[in-house]
């Protein structure tokens, strides 16, 4: 194909020049309403609420592989005001009642229940990649084992990383506070642990959309994009969203009792919805150009395996939005 000025043969999103850019938001938001984003975020936030306690119970147990379990209380609070407080109470509530154990009982939670909570916790990563398979446009195609094992990992994975970012947002100033420094540079060292926390944040996104979809392996340079995107927005909108919690009683007051789960339901809503949408952003951009973006080398169009890869997009003027969508079969 031709370049018409457009990105048509960029091999990088760097190469896609603005009027392409437009092309790809225009068909980002088309896309939003197209492929039902916002229902399949809600769907994806109820199996999440599902995963979570699973999930804790998981978390806590490998945690406590590395240090005493009862200190991850400690540092999930210290992501108070990034996270909403009612998320961090029924989490660490939670967390809380699991840490109380006996280290003999936690032993046999690393063998048997760690297990069975991975497996429970599976159900949430295997929603999300159903719904990147729609936003990429793809079937899945990948036999039942590969797709249990790969979600399996994939939830190893996100709570490995979770593990992660705890320790670099919380475990960072209390270093720095154990080394006698001033209230000045703790606060400096939360503000590069919360850095950091967010760079591995953004990695395991951009990893999320490399490996969840059913199709050939993009390139890191074409999913760390829409990655950089969701860590921004998801920590303005969390930020916004904790404030708006703590500031407002519309929750407790509406739902009563209910209203720690349904803030809990709503911010995974919105975490969800953010990370589609980051994953809508790559998958256009893959969209605009003709260049193979795939690891599976420079293959021609139709034989990389990704629909996104195989096709190239009409320019945003040229779209009729009120027709069918593509089949991507």
């Amino acid at each position: 194909m031709p370049e018409d000025g457009r990105g048509r043969a960029a091999r990088t999103p760097a190469h896609i020049p603005l009027v392409g850019w437009k092309d790809v938001l225009m068909r980002v938001f088309h896309a939003f309403s197209d492929n039902n984003l916002s229902i399949i975020a809600a769907g994806v936030s109820f199996y999440g609420l599902l995963a979570i306690f699973p999930g804790v119970a998981a978390f806590v147990a490998i945690y406590g592989l590395f240090q005493d379990p009862a200190t991850v209380v400690t540092e999930m609070n210290s992501l108070d005001g990034l996270v909403p407080p009612d998320v961090i109470n029924t989490i660490t509530g939670q967390m809380t009642q699991i840490a109380a154990r006996p280290s003999g009982s936690l032993g046999v939670t690393a063998l048997v229940t760690l297990a069975l909570a991975l497996w429970s916790a599976r159900k949430g990563t295997t929603a999300l990649m159903v719904a990147l398979n729609v936003v990429y446009a793809e079937k899945e195609t990948r036999h039942f084992v590969i797709t249990t094992l790969v979600s399996l990992a994939l939830t190893i994975a996100i709570i490995v990383g979770l593990i992660a970012v705890a320790l670099l947002a919380a475990g960072v100033p209390l270093i720095v506070a154990g080394l006698g420094f001033g209230t000045g540079l703790v606060a400096v060292a939360r503000g590069v642990g919360l850095g950091i926390g967010a760079l591995f944040l953004m990695l395991g996104i951009a990893g999320l959309y490399r490996y969840a979809p059913s199709r050939t392996r993009p390139k890191w340079r074409w999913v760390i994009v829409g990655a950089a995107i969701v860590t921004v927005f998801w920590v303005l909108g969390s930020l916004a969203f904790s404030l708006y919690v703590a500031f407002s009683n519309s929750y407790s007051a509406t739902y009563g009792s209910l209203g720690a789960v349904v803030v809990v339901l709503t911010w995974l809503y919105i975490t969800i919805l953010i990370m589609l949408v980051g994953g809508e952003i790559n998958a256009q951009m893959e969209f605009q150009t003709a260049a193979d973006t795939t690891v599976s080398g420079n293959k021609p169009m139709g034989e990389r395996g990704a629909f996104v890869a195989d096709n190239v997009a009409k320019r945003a003027d040229d779209i009729d939005f009120d027709a069918e969508p593509p089949d991507p079969t």
